[in-house]
């Protein structure tokens, strides 16, 4: 027999080993199950067991609590080498838990021997092979869940078994649990009902039996290829476990006419398949409308109604002339009436654009003729009365729709003028201007410029230099080194940096360029190729008349609905801090600097601009302290580093060295 110190070294692997004891309050007996394991994992056997005799002693313990106190005393019984009494416990256990395994780490071989005698004179097994698969099963009338081979670990006896499964007749039948083995099962139920789906051009279809609403047809979640055949890619709608004999289907959509479809449903032995009938295309009543295009997942509506998100198909209005509007980021970034055919489909192409107002004339003057094509324009208004819109102050009083980006009026010719005066007025600056005829430039803004970089200087002699390449850019990717001099750049020979700097703005992001240097210590020019990279733009050019009020619409309008949103909100702040509204300039650039970038940069120094300008001091501080311990450029990465800059400011605040 194996001395009790023989077991000392698995008593951790006993507290392991422990079966899941419910938790206190859970259930008469947990309390004294604790106790067992805390004298277990002391060593104190036989204190442990006199409190696991005594509860198992009592008549009234409900089998969760017997299974844990006989898996645990067995366990102790097998630590002071009492495989005789192990015995009896495992099979009292074996009774209630025919699945129950003895933890290998904590029970020797012959206590497993032991164990193994006593299973093949309690357990067997039953292998179910049921048809269909995923049937419910249940033994002696409980539930049960076979392993994922089929076998089920059950008492020696006789066991009754009843089988389900939604459309077939129950299966019930007895079978004999021998101990020691397992015993095939093979149950094959009888259908008696079956699946049907529908598939409905379009989507959306309201399907109903006998007036009872059985669900809506929807699109598969993964879109077929184009390539695919059309019912593939139409909407379906499965109706589980039909009744055998004659259905009639009723399908209703608004503004579709009215359906029915008629299926006979019969059982098939060799097929348990659900019946999928033939595409259903409704007769329309209205158009079907699609929008695609920017930005994706923006809200779309039409006459106030939302409709679904960008990319949108498959939505049905009636036909007829309606408003649409799509929205991002709480505001409108697109507005269009659109007349809407009676039948087929329309096809809208969204991309975001500025929104604008006409006052006080029929039609767009000459000037503005290209800013009604490619703004969105919400309407044509009448002056009001008594209001002096030839002063910025006039416009205060002015109720314009929401979200407006620009406001043009037309005022009355004055006392021998033919021609009245144009304004142009920006509800976002605050800043009003006068138009004298020129035509007005609509164009979106540049959000990013070519750059090769590196920074130049022209030399005293003639010439030009390279005095600095940008870690990471790509005159470093070529192996410009600094202190070379650039003789032909794409093919064109320059003699300062300004023809340097034309050159490469004259090209687009990704162009190829070939550059001929004058390295120090070589006797012939070097050639390399470089690829320009792209520099954000943070202050947009608002050359010609109303430039800045244009620049202004498109930056926010792109700041809530393109992919360069954080340039936008970069450049809409820097205009706003040009037209003095501080406040507005902050919260711009806020919105560009969210979420934050691994590496403070120039959006960073401009909030701190716009805050210490609003008078947000601390705020101010905390945002130029970013730029001073980061290694950002101005220029949007090739220009000079800007944490000097920022010590400076962070000086004017009252902010000392690092």
């Amino acid at each position: 027999m194996r001395t009790l110190g023989g077991f000392a070294a698995g008593l951790l692997g006993i507290a392991l080993f422990l079966a899941p004891i419910p938790a206190r309050g859970q259930a008469q007996g947990s309390a004294e199950l604790e106790a067992a394991r805390v004298e277990l994992e002391a060593a104190r056997f036989d204190k442990a067991l006199a409190v696991l005799d005594a509860l198992l002693a009592r008549p009234d313990l409900e089998p969760s609590i017997a299974g844990s106190a006989l898996a645990l005393r067995a366990q102790a019984r097998v630590a002071t080498g009492d495989l005789g009494r192990a015995e009896q416990d495992w099979k009292r256990l074996l009774l209630l838990r025919p699945d129950y395994e003895p933890d290998p780490t904590t029970t020797g071989r012959k206590a497993r021997e032991r164990f193994d005698r006593v299973a093949s004179t309690v357990v067997g097994g039953l292998k179910f092979e049921i048809d269909p698969p995923g049937a419910r099963i249940a033994v002696d009338g409980r539930l049960v869940t076979p392993a994922a081979d089929g076998t089920l670990r059950l008492p020696a006896g006789d066991r009754r078994i009843e089988v389900e499964h939604p459309g077939f007749d129950p299966a019930s039948l007895g079978a004999t649990v021998i101990a020691g083995d397992i015993v095939p099962v093979r149950v094959r139920l009888v259908p008696n009902a079956r699946s049907v789906v529908l598939r409905t051009e379009p989507d959306g279809v309201e399907v109903r039996l006998d007036g009872t609403l059985l669900g809506v047809t929807a699109r598969p979640s993964e879109s077929a290829p184009a390539s695919a055949p059309a019912f593939a890619r139409a909407a379906r709608l499965e109706i589980a476990d039909l009744p055998l004999g004659e259905h009639v289907f009723e399908l209703t959509k608004p503004c579709y006419r009215t359906t029915r479809v008629r299926v006979q449903v019969q059982v098939d032995v060799t097929d348990r398949g659900a019946i999928a009938l033939e595409t259903v295309a409704l007769d329309p009543a209205r158009a079907v409308v699609a929008v695609r295009g920017k930005p994706e997942g923006a809200e779309v509506r039409a006459d106030g109604v939302a409709l679904g998100r960008i990319p949108l198909e498959g939505a049905a209005l009636c036909a007829g002339t309606r408003a649409f509007e799509v929205r991002a980021g709480g505001r409108v970034v697109w507005r269009e009436r659109v007349e809407l055919p009676e039948q087929g489909t329309a096809t809208l192409e969204v991309a975001p654009r500025p929104q604008a107002v006409l006052l006080g004339s029929a039609t767009w003057p000459a000037a503005l003729r290209e800013l009604e094509g490619a703004f969105g324009v919400e309407a044509r208004a009448e002056l009001p009365a008594g209001t002096d819109l030839g002063a910025a102050e006039g416009w205060a009083s002015v109720t314009l729709p929401a979200d407006t980006d620009l406001a043009v009026a037309v005022l009355p010719a004055g006392a021998g003028q033919g021609v009245g005066r144009v304004v142009l007025y920006s509800p976002i600056l605050r800043t009003l201007e006068t138009l004298e005829g020129a035509a007005l430039s609509i164009r979106r803004p540049s959000r990013v410029r070519p750059t090769l970089g590196w920074r130049l200087a022209d030399l005293s002699g003639g010439g030009v230099v390279v005095a600095e390449v940008i870690p990471g850019g790509p005159a470093s990717a070529a192996g410009v080194v600094a202190g070379s001099g650039v003789a032909v750049l794409a093919g064109r020979v320059v003699a300062s940096a300004a023809q340097a700097h034309a050159v490469v703005a004259g090209l687009p992001p990704g162009s190829p360029v070939t550059i001929d240097l004058v390295v120090p210590g070589e006797a012939e020019p070097r050639k390399v190729e470089a690829t320009l990279g792209g520099a954000p733009v943070f202050a947009p050019k608002t050359e010609g008349p109303g430039g800045a009020a244009i620049a202004a619409a498109w930056g926010a309008v792109d700041g809530v609905g393109a992919e360069d949103r954080r340039i936008a909100l970069a450049q809409l702040g820097s205009l706003l801090l040009v037209a003095g509204r501080a406040e507005a300039a902050a919260d711009a650039f806020s919105r560009a600097a969210s979420p934050p970038t691994t590496e403070p940069g120039a959006i960073d120094y401009l909030l701190g601009r716009a805050l210490a300008a609003a008078g947000r001091e601390a705020e101010a501080r905390a945002a130029f302290s970013r730029v001073r311990e980061g290694s950002s450029r101005a220029e949007g990465g090739d220009g000079p580093p800007l944490a000097p800059a920022a010590a400076d400011h962070l000086a004017d605040l009252g902010v000392g060295g690092r």
